[in-house]
């Protein structure tokens, strides 16, 4: 959904495709670094010690380049959600200062942002964020799966998809791009091996 949503605000005619029938699951609490959210509670994080701490995590075996630009430049995505889709709804981001630490193996860090109105509870956003897609323009097309994506060269340029409910598939031809924007992605080894990496 931010992925559209960016894309969109950049000037591509988009289409977002989703297999399910609707978009019907948006993480509540979103980690980021800096947020506006963060600012407001007075929440400070030191973002060496956080890439620090996630790469020793993952014993280092991690192109720690992601984890700098994820600390660097967390805090506009949740402040853009906050300010194009909660604001606008009576909502805002409050900023969770628990980083809930199970395991003395582990160091927490406080970069939580939960949606909420009256900052005890927490608030769905996910209808709101559909309705922002279809006024500003995504196409959002529902039970419609991924199948391959197209290559010319080492450039993708498409994506042949399917739609569920009438059992088809079609292609789709993208000049300015495709974003694989999805946590199942890395364990689906018929994608991965259709030619994307």
């Amino acid at each position: 959904m931010m992925a559209a949503a960016a894309a969109k605000e950049k000037g591509a005619d988009v289409i977002l495709i989703e297999k399910e029938k609707t978009i019907n699951l948006m993480r509540v609490g979103i980690a980021s670094v800096g947020s506006n959210a963060q600012k407001r509670a007075g929440t400070q994080i030191n973002k060496r010690d956080l890439v620090e701490s996630l790469a020793a995590f993952a014993q280092h075996n991690c192109d720690e380049r992601l984890l700098n630009t994820w600390v660097d430049n967390s805090a506009e995505s949740v402040n853009w959600l906050e300010d194009h889709i909660l604001k606008p709804n009576g909502a805002h981001f409050r900023s969770e200062p628990d980083a809930m630490v199970t395991s003395k193996a582990y160091q927490g860090f406080p970069t939580e942002n939960d949606p909420a109105i009256d900052d005890q509870s927490f608030v769905s956003y996910g209808d709101w964020f559909v309705k922002y897609q279809e006024e500003t323009g995504v196409d959002m097309r529902y039970q419609t799966s991924l199948v391959k994506l197209i290559k010319e060269g080492d450039t993708v340029t498409g994506a042949i998809v399917k739609d569920l409910a009438k059992d088809e598939f079609y292609q789709i031809d993208a000049s300015k791009g495709v974003i694989i924007a999805t946590g199942g992605y890395s364990a689906n080894k018929k994608l991965l091996e259709n030619g994307i990496l």
